[in-house]
């Protein structure tokens, strides 16, 4: 299947590449078929003319992959090139079929006074965004919020020219979410500081 792009049968379907997809992802249809007030078949059609035409996108992916997924040129053998005040979250969902070693693998190859959070979305699967859409919005939006505060206190601190650039807060943060995953502190809601304001559970 090396040569294929995965999904060159809904091509060669034609006309009947929006039914082949009702057939034989219903669960990628209804999960995504909540956010067109349950409008199965334009989620069915938009996902077929997503990938009717030339699959450059797909074509791409494929030819950064070494067999079913894994990749030729991994980030994490490159993850030392990062510039140390470079704040990284990565979001997970609990239910995910990723392999989540990947992101404690980065965590710990990463400095100590780099800011590496580790976020786990509960009751989530791969498509996080759309298993718990309002968790991820919240999620992202506070992670973003973050890093544009980082950024605006940089601006006011001085470091000596062999210092890297990382303010107090996102040291603070850190230590503080470093030592969260290390002794694998089970999350208290959906997800970390994001829900716990809100209260929400999984």
């Amino acid at each position: 299947m090396q040569p294929f792009n995965p999904l060159w049968a809904v091509r060669v379907a034609g006309p009947f590449g929006q039914k082949l997809v009702e057939r034989t992802r219903p669960d990628l249809v209804a999960k995504f078929s909540v956010a067109v007030d349950g409008d199965a078949k334009a989620v069915s059609q938009y996902i077929f003319q997503c990938n009717a035409q030339r699959p450059s996108g797909e074509s791409a992916f494929h030819a950064l992959n070494s067999g079913l997924g894994w990749a030729k040129n991994p980030l994490l053998n490159r993850i030392e090139e990062f510039s140390e005040d470079l704040p990284i979250t990565i979001v997970y969902g609990s239910r995910s079929w990723m392999d989540t070693t990947a992101g404690q693998a980065v965590l710990e190859r990463r400095p100590a006074s780099s800011y590496t959070d580790i976020k786990t979305i509960m009751g989530a699967g791969h498509h996080v965004y759309a298993d718990k859409s309002e968790v991820f919005n919240d999620t992202i939006n506070a992670v973003c919020q973050f890093a544009d505060e980082c950024s605006d206190t940089e601006d006011n601190v001085t470091n000596s020219p062999e210092e890297p650039r990382i303010n107090k807060k996102a040291k603070q943060q850190s230590k503080s979410s470093r030592a969260r995953i290390a002794s694998n502190e089970p999350p208290s809601s959906a997800v970390d500081r994001v829900d716990r304001k809100k209260n929400i559970t999984s």
